[in-house]
């Protein structure tokens, strides 16, 4: 039977790979793949195509160096959200239960995650599941995200008054 991160591996290749967000949603995929035991991935620009592969570093190891002080003390205040995203990567999906999504959307509210981060963890092993029941044709599976409420993602557009326009255009 499949775990988590397996469902979530085909889904990167198939989904992720061509979606404007795609590096946002393999950080957080990466998470799952590692508590499964297998290697993040990475995105990559091959004969004019792209193409996922395994990452060639650990996830961070490139950070700028004033950076890394920054990304440490995020990691540390977040160690039980990573612990539950990693548990539920090596999880067999029969396995997974509503109840453990619900107890990793509270932990990432409780470690300070925005409820948009939240959303996004959420929409992610959602829209997985679904494409495994719609498209795959897993027969007798349940969505374990369902009943979930989702909530909303922050908008991070930035509107630009003729004032502020004005002011970004000077040197």
């Amino acid at each position: 039977m499949a775990r988590v991160a397996d469902v979530l591996l085909r889904y990167a290749h198939e989904f992720t790979l061509v979606k404007g967000g795609r590096d946002a949603e393999l950080t957080r995929i990466n998470h799952y793949l590692i508590g499964a035991g297998l290697p993040p991935l990475a995105c990559e620009l091959r004969d004019e195509a792209l193409c996922l592969v395994p990452k060639g570093s650990p996830i961070g190891e490139n950070t700028p160096t004033g950076w890394q002080e920054h990304l440490r003390k995020r990691r540390h205040r977040r160690t039980r959200t990573y612990e539950l995203i990693r548990a539920i990567g090596s999880t067999r999906c029969a396995d997974l239960t509503t109840s453990q999504l619900r107890t990793l959307a509270t932990t990432m509210k409780a470690e300070g995650l925005s409820p948009s981060t939240v959303q996004k963890e959420l929409a992610l092993l959602k829209a997985a599941f679904n494409v495994a029941i719609r498209e795959w044709h897993w027969e007798g599976y349940r969505n374990p995200v369902v009943g979930i409420a989702l909530g909303q993602s922050t908008h991070r557009f930035v509107r630009l008054t003729p004032t502020k326009r004005s002011a970004s255009s000077r040197p």
